[in-house]
């Protein structure tokens, strides 16, 4: 549950489709800005570094973006 608007990386894992240690992973490689920390040191995150996750994330996961050409989007054929 987001407090003050804020949320937990594992709140944000679960949002993005990813599971935490991957956010972590893209924060180290310098993929996504690094998370802001609250008073324990632990990470906190607000919307718009949540919607920057899932931006990131989209990204890696189209292949249209990822090489720039047109592709049609098309549910395979059912077979019957």
């Amino acid at each position: 549950m987001a407090i003050n608007g804020r949320m937990t990386i594992t709140e944000v894992a679960e949002i993005v489709g990813v599971c935490p240690k991957t956010i972590v992973r893209w924060e180290l490689t310098g993929k996504v800005s690094r998370a802001k920390r609250d008073w324990r040191g632990w990470r906190i995150y607000e919307k718009d570094a949540v919607k920057e996750l899932i931006k990131f994330h989209e990204s890696i996961n189209d292949p249209q973006e990822r090489t720039n050409t047109p592709q049609s989007k098309t549910l395979p054929a059912q077979g019957g």
